[in-house]
């Protein structure tokens, strides 16, 4: 990859790097800590980076010397957080790499573009092209019109995800628009809930009372101006959005997800080291 560990030159880089990492490693729930590019082998205090950056003290944590043994000291963070504490070198952990985004990568990305099929757009957090339908249909309706475009209503992993889209969706629909459909239901088994994408049912966002113990009440709404869910009759026929996964970057424990940070380009990993 001829990449370096990560480090941030300011705060809005480093709560930029929290953020992403709290969706990357959404999926791998072992993960709650992650190295950065920070390091102090002589434990002097003065920590080096192993790219360009200022370290920035006031980012650190008041716990930076916890699990730290010996005189070897690396830099970390946990998710859910945008500061950073010193940590015993050896320790297994995911990590946060960059590399330079040079022109290969420019060519790579108009690439994952042009392969979004016409009228959707590419969010790249989470590598998939979306496309926003104020028509209403059936949740059925929905889901095979999105499967015209070999995609699927849409799902997702995390709070930062829902938030993402569901600001998308405030500019994209009408204001007329409240809610629309997701690809979340309990058809196959009622009380049962699946995402129509089979991803990984590991995050949730029903509203107070809801799901609904109707047995009429089995997909999935979310709400546009709170991002909440309701479970409601499938025969109803609301607004929705399609999502499709693009391939071409690997969607394995390694590399999954990237963003830019400066010229550079962010990756994220998951791969314990042994």
């Amino acid at each position: 990859m001829n990449g370096h560990l990560a480090s941030a030159n300011n705060d809005d880089e480093m709560r930029l790097i929290a953020q992403y990492a709290v969706n990357a490693f959404a999926i791998s729930p072992e993960v709650t800590e992650y190295w950065l590019g920070g390091y102090d082998l002589n434990s002097s205090g003065s920590f080096n980076w192993t790219v360009e950056g200022n370290g920035l003290d006031k980012n650190w944590t008041l716990d930076r010397l916890i699990e730290t043994s010996g005189k070897h000291f690396c830099t970390s963070s946990k998710l859910w957080h945008d500061k950073r504490f010193a940590s015993n070198c050896f320790l297994s952990k995911a990590y946060v790499c960059v590399v330079e985004a040079s022109s290969c990568t420019t060519e790579a990305e108009k690439t994952i573009h042009e392969r979004c099929p016409t009228g959707f757009i590419y969010i790249e957090p989470f590598h998939k092209c979306y496309k926003f339908f104020s028509k209403s249909l059936r949740f059925d309706e929905a889901e095979k019109s999105c499967k015209n475009f070999k995609a699927h209503l849409i799902s997702m992993k995390s709070d930062f995800e829902r938030k993402f889209l569901n600001a998308y969706a405030e500019e994209m629909f009408p204001s007329s628009v409240r809610d629309y459909w997701i690809g979340f239901s309990s058809q196959e088994i009622f009380g049962s809930w699946h995402w129509n994408d089979h991803s990984e049912r590991i995050y949730y966002n029903w509203a107070s009372g809801q799901p609904s113990n109707l047995l009429t009440h089995q997909c999935a709404l979310m709400s546009k101006s709170t991002g909440e869910w309701s479970s409601v009759n499938c025969f109803k026929e609301h607004p929705y959005v399609c999502a499709l996964s693009l391939d071409c970057i690997p969607r394995t424990r390694n590399k999954v997800e990237f963003t830019h940070l400066r010229n550079l380009l962010l990756v994220f990993n998951y791969y314990l080291l042994s």
